[in-house]
């Protein structure tokens, strides 16, 4: 626990503290003890002082809340409050004393006054019983809410039954729900079905903060604030005071502004008066954005129009420039529709070179797999049709034409899967994915479970990247098929936040020593690992392996993505 103790001192000023801990007597009993839980000792991590600052824009801090019901208490002697919601201790909670009253309990906060909101924050406890924080309903009332008033707001949250984990904060927006985001009361209840719900350590009220424009100066003369900011031709340094008219001021920058058509980036400022180089001529927006106490950059953006003017049509260079510019400009035409036709002529020889390929591909495969196993199914047909060959020999060379041929339709329907337009997007290749590990692994009874990312981004593939990952993920299945002896086999497909596609496959079968290993000089390594890394080499990618004698087999692919 973290115990907050707020104090004045004489004058400001202390010279040293002295903390002592003494025994208290344990209600109902004689027992003295230093603390309420086994093993009933103190112990102390840290003893800090500082300062005391109160810098919020928290509008809830303090306010007054009412709870419909009775809060947790102990022989008659209430150890819960409800103004622990906006005490701003977090170590502070409230919850019901009955254990299922469902949303007939409800805690109710005033904020004083009707506000327009920016977000809400629900602050978990870092302590047992931390599963009550589910299927909140949170409404917003304008006016003292009765039984027969409709909310302006309200939302359902967390309503897959979830919890914040100890200590997090939920963050809740006007889109969160539905309404008008703005009020005066605000209720909170649960339909959980877990006891004693819902508790609370904090509830914070962010109120809706705007940045204004005050005035203006260029090279210290003022500029009047019209619709538009007309700034002089000439000028070399602007200033703009900027207020907040809301209550309250975070610890760090205040606020962050940019001008739209000269940087895109936010610039955070300490200051609310801003000293800046005046930007060339030209029409500009300057916006503001206003932060909170909680490192929140607040929705709202003010946006005020600046044309800074230069006056070059009245200037005599001008018109003694407009023939020279005119036949610039017709140069650059020129040029740029020269090099415009050279991209078109380069980017046709790519597609053309990339269609080549793709048909030379195309004929291997035709020729590799589906030439070579029609060529085994003749061969096998006339062993088999053979009057001299035994009737159980026969019958083998039957059953390998069988699977000889369900073999050439699977090579043939990859085949068919590659080329296909429609299939040229990164959820196609991963449910194909899905659908091979079915058809592999099921008729040799190991049992298969797939985690793909939902939704996966429709990003494109062009056919030749889905070829080899396809190609990678096959042989990583035959190494199982033909040495993991596994029973289970765990497929995951997912898109990072690095655009990189991570396909893991892992069996819990022998597995291996990677160091034991062995072949030939001159030899490929053993169990595809050179063709599987080739093929991810040659996307850009990397093919990751670990396993350990009895424990299984992990292999990785790591695929980056064109944005």
């Amino acid at each position: 626990d973290v115990y907050h103790i707020h104090g004045k001192l004489p004058r400001g000023k202390a010279t040293g503290f002295r903390l002592d801990a003494f025994p208290v007597q344990l209600p109902g009993t004689t027992e003295q003890r230093l603390s309420w839980h086994a093993p009933h000792d103190f112990t102390l991590t840290e003893f800090k002082v500082s300062k005391h600052v109160r810098e919020t824009t928290n509008i809830a801090l303090h306010q007054p809340v009412l709870s419909s019901h009775r809060l947790y208490y102990a022989d008659d002697v209430y150890q819960q409050k409800a103004a622990s919601l906006t005490d701003g201790l977090p170590a502070t909670m409230a919850h019901p004393h009955e254990a299922n009253l469902g949303d007939l309990f409800f805690f109710e906060i005033d904020l004083g006054r009707q506000l327009l909101i920016d977000h809400i924050n629900l602050r978990n406890r870092v302590d047992f019983d931390t599963n009550r924080m589910s299927h909140l309903l949170l409404r917003l009332h304008e006016r003292e809410p009765l039984s027969d008033l409709s909310p302006a707001w309200s939302c359902m949250h967390r309503t897959d039954g979830s919890s914040p984990e100890p200590g997090e904060v939920d963050i809740l927006r006007a889109e969160n729900g539905k309404g008008h985001f703005r009020g005066r009361y605000l209720r909170i209840s649960s339909k959980s079905p877990v006891p004693f719900s819902p508790q609370l350590a904090e509830v914070e009220v962010y109120e809706s903060r705007t940045p204004q424009l005050i005035s203006a100066r260029a090279d210290g003369n003022p500029i009047a604030l019209q619709k538009n900011l007309l700034i002089p031709p000439g000028a070399l340094r602007l200033s703009l005071d900027v207020k907040i008219p809301q209550s309250g001021m975070p610890p760090t920058d205040p606020f962050r502004w940019r001008i739209m058509g000269l940087s895109q980036s936010w610039q955070t400022s300490s200051d609310m008066t801003l000293d800046i180089a005046c930007p060339p001529p030209g029409t500009y927006v300057f916006e503001a954005q206003a932060r909170h106490s909680d490192n929140q950059w607040d929705r709202t953006v003010y946006r005020w129009p600046m044309i800074v003017d230069q006056l070059w049509w009245k200037t005599a260079w001008f018109r003694w420039s407009s023939g020279l510019l005119l036949t610039v400009v017709a140069i650059s035409s020129g040029m740029l529709w020269s090099r415009r036709r050279a991209s078109q002529q380069l980017e046709r020889l790519k597609a053309e070179s990339a269609l080549a390929e793709e048909r030379a591909r195309i004929a291997r495969d035709l020729h590799d797999e589906i030439g070579a196993n029609l060529t085994h199914i003749s061969i096998l047909s006339t062993l088999a049709s053979d009057t001299e060959t035994g009737k159980e020999l026969s019958r083998q060379h039957n059953l390998e034409v069988a699977s000889c041929a369900r073999e050439t339709i699977q090579a043939f329907d990859e085949i068919l899967w590659s080329v296909n337009p429609k299939n040229d997007t990164l959820p196609s290749l991963c449910h194909y994915i899905c659908r091979r590990v079915e058809e592999m692994l099921a008729p040799a009874g190991i049992t298969y479970r797939f985690y793909l990312q939902e939704p996966m981004p429709d990003r494109p593939l062009p056919p030749n990247s889905r070829h080899q990952v396809l190609l990678a993920v096959k042989e990583a299945l035959h190494n199982i098929l033909k040495h993991a002896k596994a029973h289970n086999v765990q497929v995951i497909c997912e898109l990072n936040s690095q655009n990189r596609l991570r396909i893991e496959i892992k069996d819990d079968g022998c597995g291996f020593d990677p160091r034991n290993i062995v072949r030939e000089p001159g030899q490929r390594r053993g169990m595809g690992l050179d063709d599987m890394n080739h093929r991810l080499t040659i996307l850009g990618g990397e093919c990751h392996m670990s396993s350990t004698a009895g424990m299984g087999t992990r292999i990785t692919f790591d695929i980056p993505l064109s944005s």
